[in-house]
């Protein structure tokens, strides 16, 4: 299994505390980030098991949750709902 590049650290920094740090990568991703970028198609359409998201992330997890984009998600203190409706209708005006 690979692990993300962004993780590397946080996965070294684990496992020298004694701990066994597990970050598999998704199935069928490509090896590194360049190789994403020469084939993003295998990226498309692809899903978020859980998403979890605190107050203005609270309201980016509602937004991907109700696209289908989650298998599971979890709102903790979600905000400014009211804002971020009017903002979705004024970006879907130009999308």
């Amino acid at each position: 299994m690979t692990t993300s590049s962004l993780t590397i650290t946080e996965h070294e920094a684990l496992e020298a505390a004694g701990f066994v740090a597990l970050a598999p990568g998704w199935p069928d991703d490509p090896e590194t980030v360049a190789a994403a970028n020469a084939n993003p198609a295998v990226m498309a359409h692809k899903t978020i098991g859980q998403i979890v998201g605190h107050s203005f992330g609270g309201l980016l997890t509602q937004i991907l949750a109700g696209r289908g984009l989650g298998a599971v998600s979890l709102t903790i203190d979600s905000g400014w709902q009211e804002v971020a409706e009017m903002a979705l209708k004024f970006v879907q005006r130009f999308v």
